[in-house]
This record gives C-alpha cells, structure tokens and sequence, in this order.
C-alpha cells in the first residue's frame, strides 16, 4: 500500500503491517500495537467509514477538477504541518 510505504518513510520505521477488521479482545497486541490504537481512537470512525459519496454537485462547481494524485511530497508536507502545528496533542492528555 502506498500510504504505508510513505508513513514508513516518514518515521523512519519498516515492517508496519496493515489488517483489515478488528482484533480479537483476546488477541496479544504488543506494546506499539496498542499505542498505535490509543493514537488513532479519535480517527477511527473516519478511516472505518465505507459511504461511497456522489461527485455530481461537486463536479459542477469545480468543472470535474481532480484531486492531485497523492505524492510523497503532498504527504510529507501534510505531516509536517501537523507535526509542527502538534496538531491532536490535547487529545492524549
């Protein structure tokens, strides 16, 4: 998957695994497994959502404009920002 290529990138890290579904409450989780999954607590009805949504309206506002292809370079930017805004700080508090 090309998002974990770039967060591995980002951090310097390797070896992330992506599983689709939820673990077993009896499952082992290793230590960051589990602060992986407090980090992410607030986000995961965003990243579970499966809504497929419409284009029409947007498409007529914006004449079908695209999306850039998400690069590196628009990823890095983007955590660098919320790196350096220390954005979701308060949420771990």
């Amino acid at each position: 998957m090309r998002l974990v290529s770039y967060i591995e990138r980002f951090l310097n890290v390797t070896g992330i695994e992506v599983v689709i579904g939820t673990s077993g409450a009896d499952e082992m989780r290793n230590p960051p497994e589990e602060l992986f999954d407090h980090f992410i607590r607030a986000y995961r009805p965003y990243i579970s959502d499966k809504r497929i949504f419409l284009r029409g309206n947007t498409d007529r506002v914006n004449g079908g404009a695209l999306p850039p292809d998400l690069s590196y370079d628009i990823f890095q930017r983007c955590m660098a920002f919320v790196v350096s805004a220390d954005w979701g700080a308060n949420l771990f508090h």
